[in-house]
């Protein structure tokens, strides 16, 4: 009986460590994590990021490199990137995606806080695609739509400036959308940010109301900046896709999660660490976002927002 009790404990102990050396080998990885930039929103997808592995039980050890503030330069990072023998690289921010997904072609490499990584080339310009995952950081269009009808619901023509070498798959989903919601949608074209104050005179007043797209080719900062003192001077409405643009003077604005979009990025890297399949597509969209207001535009421009709806916001500009 004594024997048979020994062996039972014995058996336990040898598969209880059995069973921990397979979840060390599996938890430990080594990560490369290159920000654009040192900018506190890339710190909270930072920071969503790490926390899903650590929270999914994996251990992992990080160097994270700064392309603003490293010491070598762009010819140098992919030689840094190897030196530290990385299971995975995790970029954050547009520039520092495009340069290594461009270098990379045998690591994994997750991406977040990337607007439109279509129209910003990332797809395009990967060396292999296969092996690149990532999260956008532009809400779906049904969101975009959604929202707007929510708030505004008497809104019923909207404007949106395009470019057709970038924006024809987002335009051609918008307009179906939007025929849901019974909104009609025109669109103008916009070749050159240099033609976009020409170009958004004559939106109104046959228009309510100005979709920003996320496309960088056809609105800088600057030029966005044009925009919505532009409108603002002509009481027409925009709705922006970050809360700058709501601070700005945008009436309303709606953007991704920021710690959030790092987490479903987190979640992309716990299946690959652990060798799970990942579906298509491999670019997820976000999946929590945060909405702004801007009341001292909505006052100006005669819009009513309910008190609820302003209760529901992640803050008010006024």
């Amino acid at each position: 009986m004594k024997r048979a009790v020994i062996k039972s404990i014995f058996l336990v102990v040898l598969l209880s460590g059995i069973q921990n050396e397979i979840r060390a080998s599996e938890t430990y990885t080594q990560i490369v994590v290159v920000k654009t930039k040192d900018l506190p929103q890339y710190h909270q997808s930072y920071i969503g990021f790490i926390n899903t592995l650590h929270k999914s039980g994996i251990t992992s050890f990080e160097r994270v490199i700064n392309l603003d503030k490293s010491s070598f330069s762009l010819e140098k990072l992919e030689s840094e990137i190897y030196y530290y023998q990385p299971d995975l690289i995790h970029t954050i921010g547009t520039e520092a995606t495009l340069e290594i997904s461009r270098r990379i072609s045998d690591i994994p490499i997750i991406f977040s806080m990337v607007l439109n990584p279509e129209a910003q080339g990332i797809i395009k310009n990967a060396i292999n695609i296969s092996n690149l995952y990532g999260v956008a950081l532009d809400p779906p269009i049904e969101d975009q739509l959604s929202t707007v009808h929510r708030y505004f619901p008497d809104i019923r023509k909207i404007a949106i400036l395009w470019n057709p070498k970038y924006d024809s798959i987002f335009i051609s989903k918008a307009r179906k959308l939007a025929k849901e919601h019974s909104i009609r949608l025109n669109t103008e074209e916009l070749e050159s940010e240099q033609y976009i104050e020409t170009v958004v005179g004559t939106l109104f007043p046959s228009n309510e109301l100005l979709w920003i797209l996320p496309n960088p080719y056809t609105m800088s900062y600057l030029s966005m900046k044009r925009v919505f003192k532009y409108c603002n001077f002509n009481d027409f409405p925009v709705f922006g896709i970050s809360e700058y643009h709501v601070e700005d003077g945008a009436l309303l604005g709606l953007r991704a999660d920021y710690e959030d979009a790092g987490k479903q990025a987190g979640e992309l890297a716990v299946k690959i660490i652990r060798n799970e399949k990942i579906s298509n597509p491999h670019i997820l969209q976000p999946r929590n976002f945060k909405v702004f207001i801007n009341k001292t535009t909505a006052q100006k421009m005669g819009f009513s927002i309910p008190a609820n709806f302003l209760n529901q916001a992640e803050r008010i500009y006024e």
